[in-house]
């Protein structure tokens, strides 16, 4: 498998130090027989690029903003609209993060900023290809169902290497003694192993859930649930996160809210959406929780007071792996599936989920799901 680069910047000693350090570079996948090569391309304008990509497609392309003629974010838009599968990432001085921050939002998977060092440009390489493989394989999915959903997994999997990495580094430290004989000189040490913890857990679980919602498959058995005690079990289960950084919730739910579902999957849904009311609130903030229904339908509206989701990210923040500019800028972890899987739980049950907006103000989803999916379930309530 080869991945073709287009390596765009009009100084010439830039792009060849990027080439000396990428051409021989290999990048290698569970499941791939032979590392992904990397077939490298120059142009020294964006014109140049222009015309390369008329005749060749790219993976990816490295593009400096400062170009001759015609700015690096002034072809984002051409480049997001004739070739939205192609990974871009800008590459821009310190100085210049504001712009490479604009680029990102306006559809560069990613930027290097200048100084880098072979390494950083090499990371950079492999986590937009690793997207791109990704992409492949969801795109892959319909047609070979199991097999592809294992390599999916398999591949996914890979990203508990970091965590497990440090996991081990922390306990060999502990069991060295390297910080003396005290036990509370590990305490800072027991909490971050705790935190990577958490984050495997997460990474594990979403994988799973979306896995199973990829093959439509139903989490758990379905019954007769109050909506209104699965949220309440969930805002209980996140107050810990909530008392860290002082938020609050104001919560107006009159009626049970039945529904004839899956436990396992009512449950899913609401963590995320209360997990992300939580984790993208402010300091001090709240998460304001309503919950209603008319004869057809339960309606229930999360709102937080928060960082917001900046409009040219809304569109996209139900697609698989997606992370906003704010979520990547703040270092915020997350696997970039949470809202994915809500919007497929929300479309299995026949519902709809909105969402409102607005940056440094606060982010309102809001969930319509049937009270009464058939008959059936209309005789099993009456029962």
């Amino acid at each position: 498998m080869i991945y073709n680069i287009l390596i765009v910047d009009d100084e010439e000693g830039i792009r060849m130090a990027i080439k000396r350090a990428l051409e021989k570079h290999r990048i290698d996948f569970p499941f791939l027989d032979e590392p992904i090569k990397l077939s490298l391309y120059e142009a020294e304008s964006a014109e140049r690029a222009l015309e390369i990509l008329s005749d060749t497609h790219m993976d990816i392309i490295l593009l400096d903003n400062k170009l001759p003629g015609m700015q690096g974010i002034d072809i984002m838009p051409y480049l997001n609209e004739h070739y939205p599968d192609t990974k871009i990432l800008i590459i821009t001085s310190f100085a210049s993060l504001d712009i490479a921050l604009e680029a990102t939002k306006h559809g560069a998977f990613d930027f290097i900023p200048k100084p880098f060092t072979p390494q950083e440009l090499k990371n950079a390489i492999e986590i937009a290809s690793k997207q791109i493989y990704l992409n492949s394989i969801i795109k892959d999915m319909d047609k070979e169902a199991r097999k592809i959903r294992f390599k999916f997994l398999s591949i996914l999997s890979h990203e508990l290497k970091t965590p497990i990495t440090t996991l081990e580094g922390y306990i060999y430290m502990i069991k060295e003694k390297q910080l003396g004989d005290n036990i509370d000189n590990y305490m800072e040490l027991i909490d971050k192993m705790l935190n990577k913890l958490e984050e495997m857990r997460t990474l594990i679980m979403d994988l799973l859930d979306f896995t199973n919602l990829q093959a439509e498959s139903t989490i758990g058995e379905k019954e007769l649930l109050s909506l209104k005690e699965i949220i309440m079990f969930s805002i209980d289960s996140q107050r810990p996160l909530a008392i860290q950084k002082s938020i609050t919730f104001d919560i107006d739910i009159k009626s049970p809210l039945n529904i004839f579902a899956s436990k396992n999957e009512m449950e899913i849904l609401f963590n995320n959406l209360i997990n992300n009311a939580i984790k993208y609130n402010k300091n001090n903030g709240k998460i304001i929780i309503k919950g209603e229904e008319n004869d057809n339908n339960i309606i229930i509206k999360i709102k937080d007071t928060g960082i917001g989701i900046n409009e040219n990210d809304l569109p996209h923040i139900f697609d698989e792996f997606y992370r906003t500019v704010d979520a990547k800028s703040r270092r915020l972890s997350g696997t970039g599936l949470g809202l994915s899987i809500v919007k497929k739980m929300i479309e299995l049950y026949n519902g709809t989920i909105e969402v409102e907006s607005k940056v440094n103000e606060y982010t309102e989803f809001t969930i319509i799901l049937p009270k009464i999916e058939d008959n059936k379930t209309k005789n099993f309530i009456d029962n």
